[in-house]
């Protein structure tokens, strides 16, 4: 308690903010989309990959056992997507975006914002993959 008054006596900023490493319904959905790129997945293809986030994720065209080079993102779930994710072969991300969401999509441009491989477990499979 003494610690908490000293520290609003002393005008001490906000904390800081918590590094996303998965994402939540407040958390960044383009950090969400660089996880779920790099889910191996068991399947060729996962539709709305979490069901409980306010913006839907699928993942498509995955060899077995591999990563998705597809993925989709509806920001507001209008059942259009808003950005379309592809894997290069070297590994790279692009990112193509429907800005009247129209499911028409500009020029891709290489995702140069933060990466968070490997930080997904789904529920219900093992470390990293999903079913």
């Amino acid at each position: 308690m003494i610690a908490a008054l000293i520290l609003a006596a002393c005008g001490d900023p906000a904390p800081p903010a918590r590094p996303l490493t998965t994402a939540g319904p407040t958390g960044d959905p383009r950090i969400a989309m660089t996880q779920a790129m790099d889910l191996v997945l068991q399947r060729p293809s996962v539709q709305d990959l979490w069901p409980d986030r306010p913006y839907r994720v699928d993942l498509r065209d995955a060899p077995a056992g591999g990563r998705p080079a597809l993925g989709l993102l509806d920001l507001d779930r209008d059942g259009r997507f808003d950005q379309r994710w592809t894997r290069t072969p070297g590994g790279d991300l692009l990112v193509a975006s429907s800005e009247a969401d129209d499911g028409r999509y500009g020029p891709a441009a290489l995702w140069t914002g933060p990466v968070m491989p490997g930080a997904l477990t789904l529920p219900g499979s093992a470390a990293g993959g999903a079913q």
